[in-house]
């Protein structure tokens, strides 16, 4: 059983929007209002981009385990995430462990199903910005507590090493999270992920230890361009002089072609297509060594 912490990871702060006096004069109206459409650009960015992955795509229903994170299952999970504490969602999760859901059906599935459904209930408006902040903070901690938990996520003798990092001045890290569990799963020996930016510290890492694969997310278009000298950099830094850049999040689902214009190798929508991408990579890579 997966015993959660209280207190411990990064809790959201439960804090809405202050209401304002029962009348106010143009000005303060437009403010306001200005205010609300910059939360919902935020938030939209968020939901559209690290936040929810698309990695729970339709065809992984074919695999048995997976599919028993359904709709019913999501749905309970999502009130659970919005009304019931922290412990109350480690309770979620230990039962559906008992009933043979695995921690990959949850990385894969659950978790960010469970997101992706928040945010269709913020764009229905039925649930407030604080809401779904407060729910994704518990997914993500949930998320922390079953990877630090479950020893069976680590492959002993994983041959292929990546690293993972956002965009310098990205917040929205969840699907780093998530993607970074994937490839943990699979058997990847995985450094870097949610709290790694590109820039000094990221250049220093690639410089002194041997990466397959660099991974680079960003959630908006501006971030996903700003990449562009720093993938020139990774590549003068790395140890690896063959290393392979593989990028994605949101702000590449835009404009297929941003991947190239900045030098990245591959983009990849989710952790799935990642996982695909990143043999395919490596197979490519072995292929001219061959030859």
């Amino acid at each position: 059983m997966i015993k959660s912490q209280p207190g411990s990871g990064n809790r959201p702060n439960k804090n809405s929007p202050p209401s304002g006096a029962s009348s106010h004069s143009d000005t303060e109206i437009e403010s306001v209002k200005g205010q609300q459409q910059d939360l919902r650009g935020i938030l939209s960015s968020v939901l559209t981009g690290e936040v929810i992955p698309r990695v729970y795509r339709a065809n992984l229903a074919k695999d048995a385990g997976k599919a028993r994170v359904d709709q019913n299952t999501v749905n309970a999970f999502t009130k659970v995430v919005l009304r019931g504490s922290f412990d109350d969602c480690m309770d979620f999760v230990n039962l559906s462990l008992e009933h043979g859901i695995s921690i990959r059906d949850m990385c894969r599935g659950l978790f960010p199903s469970t997101a992706r459904h928040l945010g269709e209930l913020w764009d229905d408006d039925r649930l407030s910005f604080a809401e779904v902040t407060i729910g994704l903070g518990r997914l993500h901690n949930a998320v922390h507590e079953v990877s630090t938990t479950d020893t069976s996520l680590a492959t002993p003798g994983a041959r292929h090493n990546i690293i993972f990092a956002s965009a310098l001045g990205d917040q929205h890290a969840f699907g780093v999270l998530l993607v970074s569990k994937v490839f943990e799963m699979e058997g990847w020996l995985v450094a870097g992920g949610p709290d790694l930016h590109t820039g000094d510290e990221l250049a220093a890492l690639v410089c002194e230890s041997w990466f397959d694969i660099v991974g680079l997310s960003a959630s908006s278009e501006d971030l996903a361009l700003s990449l562009r000298p720093e993938i020139k950099r990774l590549h003068v830094a790395s140890l690896n002089p063959d290393v392979f850049i593989m990028v994605g999040g949101a702000g590449f689902s835009g404009d297929a072609h941003i991947a190239e214009k900045i030098g990245a190798d591959v983009y990849a929508a989710d952790a799935d297509e990642a996982i695909l991408k990143a043999r395919h990579l490596l197979s490519l890579r072995e292929s001219r060594t061959s030859h």
